[in-house]
Formats: structure tokens, sequence, C-alpha cells
């Protein structure tokens, strides 16, 4: 070895050195030892290299939409079947809530949980004919707005379109007129 290598190895060895014995010359008491020093930087490396080498939690969805999707079904009914697993992984995967409505009082497999739709609520909603499945869009803030997305089945794809052109444009606001565009002049009908 040069000399010119071994002066920032030896100086490297020495700063490790003085950052190890330094607690030990700092304590009064003397009851701190070499022994416990390394036993003690020990565990605190270990506990950092558990904690770097555990899985990330899962992260949370950044906003929830002020929109739910309500999905009305019937029991009976094979597009309903069909579209009930697109519906779930759908809503989670966009973080939608479900509203799930039966007409008929019985669960899908996919929705044993859901909300049994009434005759005085059928004849409200859908004035008494229903189609099923049927896909809709509910304002959290505001529930009587709702916006109809599809009946019949409906492929992944095409509810994130439905969705994307019901829920997702923005309402554009036409330019007003100026002041006094409506009024009216009175005109002169006389021939000169």
């Amino acid at each position: 070895m040069t000399r010119l290598n071994t002066i920032p190895m030896l100086s490297g060895i020495l700063l490790t050195l003085l950052t190890l014995l330094a607690p030990i010359a700092a304590s009064a008491s003397g009851k701190d030892t070499l022994g416990n020093m390394i036993s003690t930087r020990a565990k605190q490396e270990s506990s950092d290299i558990t904690t770097l080498l555990r899985p990330a939690p899962k992260p949370k969805p950044a906003t929830t939409s002020p929109w739910q999707l309500v999905f009305v079904f019937a029991d009976w009914c094979p597009y309903c079947h069909r579209t009930a697993p697109i519906v779930k992984a759908w809503s989670k995967r966009h973080h939608i809530p479900v509203r799930a409505i039966s007409i008929t009082q019985k669960g899908l497999p996919d929705y044993p949980t859901f909300e049994a739709l009434s005759p005085s609520d059928s004849a409200a909603w859908f004035h008494g004919s229903i189609r099923v499945p049927a896909l809709l869009a509910q304002s959290t803030a505001n529930p009587k707005r709702i916006i109809g997305l599809a009946t019949g089945a409906v492929t992944d794809s095409q509810l994130t379109s439905l969705w994307t052109q019901g829920v997702g444009r923005q309402r554009v606001e036409r330019p007003r007129p100026p002041d006094g565009f409506y009024t009216r002049t009175p005109y002169s009908t006389s021939r000169q």
C-alpha cells in the first residue's frame, strides 16, 4: 500500500473509534462499557434493518368520489350475474362506492348484502317498469341527483366510458350576453 492510500483508511478507523468511545468518555457514572455500547448499537441497527424490510403499507385512495354507483339487479337475471363481478372489480379499482339494490329481495354471490327495492320505490324510481341490470350514478352530496348510465350487461371498459361520459364531464357554463342585449330599442316605422 502506498502512503496516500493508508491515510484516508486510518482516518476512517480513527473516526469510527471516536464515535464509539465518545459516549464512554462522556459517561460520568462509568456504567456504560464498550461491550454495552456495541450491543446497544447492534440492536439499533438490526431494528433499523427490520423496519426497512417490512412491506410498505397499502396506499389509501387520495380522494373519495362525490358520486356512488347504483347497481340495480334481480337474482334470476343472468345478465345481472354476469355484470356483478365486473361492477365489484371496477368500483374497487376506481374507489367508487356501490349501492346494490335488489328488486327481488334476494342477493347475488358478489353482493350478498343489498337494499331491497319496495314497490313504492320502484314506482318512484323507474315509473313502475325496471330493466335489469341497471347502472346509475348518484350524487353523495345530493341523493336526488341521479344520472342513468346503462341497462343491460356491460364490460369493464364500457363502464369506465359510461362513468366518464355521465359523471366525469364538467358542466360548461354558456357565456352570458352583455347587459342590455335583450332589451328592445324602439324603432321608427315612419317614412321620411
